[in-house]
């Protein structure tokens, strides 16, 4: 779906197109201080698990370190996923580092990464 934002100014100014165009799931409009603006993502999701490994390296390209990370198991609940947490390393703006202390089964663990 095409959307076009306005910037609303005071009475009698012209509004400003900030953005035109398709969000895709995920994604916010962020203004980039020039009167424009984009849609970006700001959410990163990925699954792991393989039943040995007890730390995955995630890179998530969200080019920041102030993150919210959240870890879901997936395979080990009957009705819902249950948020579990783990150790969770920043590495640096792009990638981070999920500790666990019993190695996940095959794709059980659901992590998703906000900013």
């Amino acid at each position: 779906m095409a959307v076009t934002w306005k910037r609303l100014l005071g009475v009698g100014d012209a509004a400003t197109d900030l953005s035109s165009g398709e969000a895709t799931t995920g994604q916010v409009l962020m203004a980039d201080g020039s009167a424009g603006a984009s849609w970006v993502s700001r959410r990163y999701t990925t699954v792991v698990g393989d039943g040995t490994t007890l730390s995955y390296d995630i890179t998530h390209n969200l080019n920041t370190t102030y993150l919210v990370v959240a870890v879901w198991d997936t395979f080990s609940f009957i009705y819902y996923p249950q948020m579990i947490y783990p150790n969770v390393e920043i590495l640096d703006a792009n990638s981070i580092r999920v500790y666990f202390s019993i190695a996940p089964f095959t794709n059980s663990m659901r992590v998703v990464i906000l900013c």
